[in-house]
């Protein structure tokens, strides 16, 4: 049961932090790109610098992610920095930036494999409770032989 508790995270999963500069010469609205090696397994799209507002970011078919705003909402030169996990380990990646649906320029990806999120406050509670209770049996098992 100890064990059980203490092997919370999953794993396999590589994480990768991706960077795009606006670069178009002009505000855009949407971040579309495409991603080969993952396998399909894109999960846990996360945010990390958000250059406009209304943000709404989707994965689909496991390899694509599109990332839109408020219309207009992106300026020349903003940056935009999000992270995602991923079952396999090397992955290329294309982009684009549109505005309303129409293409505004290609987008040249900066892809760093990232050591990925740090724990939950929830699962270093778990490891705590597991050692814990650990050393709890372990002290009441020498205490007992001791008395015996």
């Amino acid at each position: 049961m100890v064990l059980a508790l203490m092997m919370v995270s999953s794993a396999s999963a590589a994480w990768y932090k991706v960077t795009a500069v606006n670069g178009t010469g002009g505000v855009v609205d949407d971040f579309h790109a495409t991603f080969t090696g993952t396998g399909g397994s894109i999960d846990n799209l996360t945010i990390i610098t958000d250059p406009g507002t209304g943000t709404n970011a989707t994965v689909t078919g496991g390899n694509d992610v599109d990332i839109t705003w408020d219309a207009g909402s992106v300026a020349v030169g903003a940056t935009l920095v999000f992270s995602f996990s991923a079952d396999f380990g090397t992955i290329e990646g294309s982009a684009q930036w549109t505005v309303g649906g129409e293409f505004a320029g290609d987008v040249d990806i900066l892809i760093v494999e990232s050591p990925g999120p740090l724990p939950s406050l929830t699962q270093y509670g778990l490891i705590a409770l597991a050692i814990l209770i650990a050393l709890t049996g372990l002290w009441m098992y020498r205490r007992r032989r001791a008395t015996a």
